[in-house]
């Protein structure tokens, strides 16, 4: 409680210096406390917010450098806790909102760039790797079917994005001549980037039918898309429309990054040629 107060007072007395800054951060610990605690409880709904707060934290605070070490972030002497606040959430009985929610936190996490231990980082790539896995799954489906189709669809387009958003992260630190830090991303991603360019264009091909006008819904597939079902559409849009613009952008990248050809994929049907075709039309949609 002593320990408590003495930061208050510091908080208080650099607000009266500087009212423009932030105090928050004498009070990083708790707050990193407290977020782990949320996420690791028993109430799903706790659970999601916690991995939310923690989310919020790392994006404020990943700048934020370590007075007592030079040239370190001071997030990183958490990594520890927030390894273990975000694993029970990649456990097979957990809710697909806080699985969703957990894997965003993992990608905020990786493209932050606080870790600079290669063990931690390994561990949390493993989480996102273990999503993937699972939406291969028959066991994993079963697990979703206790939950409705849409949170089904939200699961999956998130584990997309935070795979999309990853792999794009580790092409921008690449191309800042940091290979040595970019080398354990790309190696993570380019060993599941050829399945992660199918459900890629899946997502995107279901976005662009999805997004049609409604005098064109007589063309929407009867039995629903890849990641949405007929009787779910206008609650599965949502999802859709949050995680796109990310999606596109890591597809795009792939496509760029390999030399077109004429095979069909196996999930999408699709030539490099359709994909092209398609990526344009979403983004001149979009414009």
């Amino acid at each position: 409680k002593l320990w408590y107060q003495r930061r208050v007072r510091e908080a208080r007395q650099k607000l009266k210096a500087d009212p423009t800054g932030s105090c928050l951060v004498f009070l990083l610990s708790d707050l990193v406390r407290a977020t782990f605690i949320a996420s690791t409880s028993y109430s799903d709904q706790l659970r999601r917010e916690g991995l939310s707060a923690l989310q919020m934290i790392i994006n404020v605070f990943c700048d934020t450098l370590d007075p007592d070490y030079d040239n370190h972030a001071l997030l990183e002497q958490y990594q520890a806790q927030v390894g273990a606040a975000l694993r029970p959430a990649f456990e097979d009985d957990t809710p697909p909102d806080v699985t969703s929610m957990a894997c965003q936190v993992c990608n905020a996490w990786i493209s932050s760039g606080v870790s600079r231990d290669a063990s931690d980082l390994k561990r949390i790539q493993q989480l996102l790797v273990s999503s993937l896995q699972n939406l291969q799954t028959s066991t994993h489906e079963l697990i979703i079917s206790r939950y409705n189709e849409s949170t089904s669809t939200l699961l999956r387009l998130s584990v997309l994005q935070a795979w999309a958003e990853v792999y794009v992260r580790a092409h921008e630190i690449n191309a800042q001549d940091s290979a040595e830090e970019a080398l354990d991303l790309l190696s993570t991603v380019e060993a599941h980037e050829s399945y992660l360019s199918e459900l890629w264009m899946s997502a995107i091909r279901d976005h662009a039918l999805l997004a049609l006008p409604p005098s064109f819904a007589t063309q929407l597939p009867p039995n629903g898309g890849t990641f949405y079902c007929a009787d779910t559409i206008d609650s599965s849009r949502p999802h859709y429309r949050r995680t796109w613009p990310s999606i596109l952008h890591a597809a795009a990248m792939w496509l760029n990054k390999h030399p077109f050809r004429k095979e069909m994929d196996k999930i999408t049907d699709m030539t490099n040629e359709d994909r092209l075709f398609l990526s344009i039309g979403v983004a001149i949609e979009a414009l």
